[in-house]
């Protein structure tokens, strides 16, 4: 998972609980709707992009190396 997947997941969780935060009534909507907004297009957008990587037989990322 690349870090701007892990980013999206994580904008999602977050807007997701700025939806249901029962404190902070000014805002809170509109900046959760944004958030979870702009989170889901990123999202479409990495997993289009490790679909592509897929499809032409490149892998998804590269593997760490172990330290020996």
């Amino acid at each position: 998972m690349g870090k701007l997947d892990r980013a999206a997941l994580t904008g999602l969780a977050l807007g997701l609980a700025l939806y249901v935060m029962p404190f902070w009534a000014q805002g809170r909507l509109r900046a959760a709707l944004w958030i979870t907004l702009l989170s889901t297009l990123l999202h479409i957008y990495t997993s289009h992009q490790q679909g592509e990587a897929r499809a032409q037989g490149q892998p998804e990322h590269q593997p760490e190396e172990q330290g020996r």
